[in-house]
């Protein structure tokens, strides 16, 4: 055998070649380490190459690790949910990159992930988006959605009905409260697909706990397109998803009047780099927010499973609550609209009183047991499916479906549809019974006679029992590719769901004392001839409203939407089409005395049905320009509708069939133009916004001959005005933020009543601003907020003027580092420190007749002063 020869010229050259071929691919490995604010490392957060296929993931102590041929303008992408993304630039290989990445909502640079389809950042979105991270939300939870949402530019938010059933305003739309125009979901599904089924709000049927990662409600604009699309805006809760590395929190919390509360969340992962977990519950007890002898109790359970595919993941995730929260509407206040004081000298809170359980009364169908105990129940929960998945080529494919199931009741204390209020004893038995010449009040559970100088107080109880179902699904296709200089990223969706929802109220009318958690009395009289007429039995008046109700809807929707970039600009265009048929049953209804002599009514077990159908569609147009690096200029126009409230659909009982009013979309165009600035210390925004609604149909539920009924109406309402947020450090570890609206918001159409054309939309401030002072250094932090509502009108006719309040909060908290991994919190606050009484609303059941007249002003108070203390130990 031939021996080679390295001397030879061949071979010369052909080691030569070698080293060569060594050289041109010889790899730069680039390591770091990703952490937060607080050092400790974050796991499973995607490196990437910019402009490169070169990826690769954190392990679990946040370490990175990547190959790359060559170093000339290489820069990092980092990135994590709940967390603003990171850019650094590589200029040697020999030093290690040490990436902190600042929680999500700190600045402008954070990845959105609603309403859009390429993760882009706030700066390059053409739309308002506020987000939350943890820590803020941390430091807003209190008692209910309204806490955190107030502090969204935008948002009125109004909590005094307790944990459930916030009224959510958005800017310059006309609602009677809940979330109409502004759909709840969790992690990119609506917790209601239909809103309007009945009146209950999507935020009864789950509860904030510790396995929500962030927030992020965007306004306007493109959110009119996707999922189940709405004309103001989503907001959208993220749940956290496990990673390699576990993590785990535990948290207890009390505060006053009587409220403790556990909180849990953990994850990691099942099988490392392919499977993981996360699990998070919350329980809790409490007699307030108001002590009413009806404490809120109950727990949920929410997780979810995630499965790493090829190019993809499928997670599924999974809800259970048992809950009952007490609500709390509006009641008779001073003249003054303070709080009154009872005959006894005590503060009159509430009048809900625990003098209701097994209250009960006898109907056609024997007895029925009012369930005003309960309050506000849920219990059921839903599961849900997430199917990503990438092909390559820039394809990717998404499939959501969701089912739901809930057996809820929404029962409350309500102001009384008689009309009459507190009156001395004498002047009550005059007005119900002019002929009577004496009458006697006692105690309706052991007789004791009442005190002379009691005030009475007719009343109201109702019970509202409402069961939901609901199977909905979301399927998008994603196309991302480049013609030229122009990068698109263009969507198909589709859109679907089926809900149906009962709506049994059964009202109870009940006689007390005015006093705070008054008795229940027992009134008999006796007129000339001597006759002696029992009022009440066992406290109980009458039954005088009944109706039944189930209403189903099925969704169907279709669209597509290419997100563009050519250089500096970028250009959003989009568009939906929606279907919707509704379904309803009516029970009819008789009133008769029963075997008490008490008036009863009740259903005859006879329907009448509608059915109803109609369609729309929507176009959103947008446009964002990087003026310069840090500063983006945006505007944007949608057309959209909203599908009116099937609630509000009545029957014509003559013919049985026909629905009145007419159901047509409601139509709406918004128009927004603004600028956003993101410097190292100081992000802001500025916009105008201006929007016109028409064709609303508007659906009050109003006091009409001693009963409670629904109304419906169509209203136009047009609306303008200017908003700002900024986030200004000023100071090593100290920070100002804050936002501020301005708007001007009127009735342009009124059907029943012309008189209010022109009018203040009710309940939406003129101006309102929320703004905050917060220190922290990693180990201590404190916080001061005030949020401003300003003057706003308590119904159409603008006869009541609801003056401006504040809400402020003080928090506070410090963090003790156990060990690398482990750290314990204390913190504690308070809500509402200044013990403001502001007025959220007026009487709704009386609407354009309520007035500044009388002894009286029935109105909700804003949830009084409370203090709060937490132990969170993370490890």
């Amino acid at each position: 055998m031939k021996k080679l020869n390295f001397t030879s010229k061949s071979s010369i050259v052909f080691c030569c070649l070698m080293w060569f071929v060594l050289i041109a691919n010889a790899q730069n490995v680039i390591k770091g380490t990703v952490k937060d604010s607080k050092g400790l490392p974050i796991a499973g957060a995607p490196v990437k190459v910019k402009g490169a296929t070169v990826a690769t993931i954190t392990d679990n102590d946040g370490n990175f690790s990547l190959s790359v041929k060559t170093l000339d303008k290489a820069v990092l992408t980092i990135s994590s949910i709940g967390y603003d993304d990171a850019t650094v630039e590589i200029t040697s290989a020999s030093t290690s990159y040490n990436v902190v990445l600042k929680e999500a909502g700190s600045s402008l640079a954070g990845v959105v992930v609603t309403a859009n389809n390429s993760r882009r950042s706030q700066m390059e979105l053409p739309i308002s988006v506020a987000t939350f991270g943890q820590t803020k939300l941390s430091n807003l939870k209190f008692n209910s959605n309204a806490d955190i949402l107030r502090t969204v530019p935008g948002i009125s938010a109004e909590g005094g009905g307790g944990d459930v059933a916030s009224n959510i305003f958005v800017r310059g739309l006309p609602s009677g409260g809940q979330y109409q125009f502004t759909p709840l979901q969790i992690d990119g599904m609506p917790v209601i697909s239909t809103m309007g089924l009945n009146s209950s709000a999507a935020d009864v049927y789950y509860r904030n706990d510790l396995g929500i990662n962030n927030i992020e409600f965007v306004r306007g604009g493109s959110s009119t397109l996707y999922g189940a699309g709405s004309v103001a805006g989503i907001i959208n809760y993220t749940s956290k998803v496990g990673s390699n590395t576990s993590k785990t929190i535990i948290e207890t919390e009390v505060a006053t009047p009587g409220k403790t509360k556990f909180d849990f969340n953990t994850g990691g992962a099942i099988t490392e780099n392919s499977l993981f977990y996360n699990l998070s519950g919350t329980y809790r007890y409490d007699e307030g927010p108001v002590v009413t002898g009806l404490p809120s109790n109950g727990y949920q359970l929410r997780g979810n499973l995630k499965k790493v595919l090829n190019d993809g993941s499928l997670t599924f995730y999974f809800q259970y609550i048992d809950d009952k929260a007490q609500f709390f509407l509006p009641y008779p206040l001073t003249a003054n609209r303070t709080r009154p004081v009872g005959y006894d000298g005590v503060t009159i809170n509430t009048l809900q009183t625990s003098d209701v359980v097994l209250l009960s009364a006898k109907t056609p169908n024997g007895i029925y047991q009012s369930q005003a105990n309960n309050g506000v129940l849920t219990k059921g929960g839903y599961f849900m499916l997430d199917f990503q998945k990438e092909f390559g080529k820039g394809w990717k494919f998404n499939a959501k479906v969701r089912s739901a199931r809930y057996q809820h009741q929404f029962n409350f204390f309500g102001t009384d549809g008689s009309g009459i209020n507190p009156a001395t004893q004498a002047n009550f038995l005059k007005v119900i019974a002019p002929s009577a010449v004496s009458g006697t009040y006692t105690f309706a559970n052991d007789n004791a006679p009442l005190s002379s100088s009691a005030l009475v107080l007719q009343n109201n109880i109702t019970d509202r029992i409402r069961p939901l179902t609901e199977l909905s699904t979301l399927i998008t296709l994603n196309k991302a590719f480049q013609t030229g200089k122009v990068e698109h990223n263009i969507t198909f969706g589709a859109f679907g769901a089926r809900t149906e929802a009962g709506d049994l109220n059964i009202q109870f009318r009940y006689l007390s004392e005015f006093k705070d958690r008054p008795r229940l009395l027992n009134l008999s009289y006796t007129d000339a001839a001597s006759t002696v007429t029992k009022f009440t039995n066992n406290g109980v008046v009458s039954l005088p409203g009944y109706t039944n109700k189930t209403i189903s809807s099925k969704k169907k929707a279709f669209y597509v939407s290419d997100e563009a970039k050519i250089g500096k600009l970028r250009l959003d265009a989009g568009f939906r089409i929606e279907s919707i048929t509704g379904d309803g049953s009516i029970e009819k209804t008789a009133t008769a005395k029963n075997a008490d002599g008490i008036n009863v009514a009740w259903g005859t077990g006879a329907f009448d049905r509608f059915s109803v159908s109609t369609s729309d569609w929507a176009l959103a147009l947008a446009a964002n320009y990087a003026v310069a690096k840090n500063v983006f200029g945006y505007v944007n126009y949608s057309k959209g509708y909203f599908f009116p409230e099937l609630r509000g659909v009545s029957v014509k009982y003559t013919s049985g069939i026909a629905a009145y009013p007419k159901y047509q979309p409601e139509k709406i165009n918004q128009y927004e133009a603004g600028v956003k600035l993101n410097l190292t210390k100081l992000t802001f925004t500025l916009a105008y916004f201006s929007e016109n609604l028409n064709d609303r149909l508007q659906v009050n539920y109003l006091n009409v001959n001693g009963s409670v009924q629904e109304i419906s109406k169509y209203v136009n309402t047009k609306s303008s005005g200017i908003e700002s947020s900024f986030d200004w450090t000023f100071a090593k570890h100290l920070h100002l933020t804050g936002s501020v609206t301005s708007q001007q918001a009127t009735y342009t159409k009124d059907e029943t009543t012309p008189a209010n054309e022109g009018k203040w939309v009710e309940r939406q401030p003129r101006f309102m601003y929320d703004a905050g002072i917060y220190y922290n250094n990693q180990s201590f932090d404190i916080s001061f907020s005030n949020n401003y509502a300003g003057k706003r009108y308590g119904n159409a006719s603008n006869a009541v003027a609801l003056d401006p309040y504040s809400i402020s909060r003080l928090s506070a908290g410090y963090n003790f580092m156990l060990d690398k991994q482990t750290s314990l919190r204390i913190s504690g606050g308070v809500f509402n420190v200044f013990n403001s009484e502001g007025i959220t609303e007026g009487n709704p059941r009386a609407g354009d007749t309520q007035s500044n007249t009388g002894d009286y002003f029935v109105g909700r108070p804003i949830l009084p002063r409370a203090t709060y203390l937490r132990a969170t130990l993370s490890f």
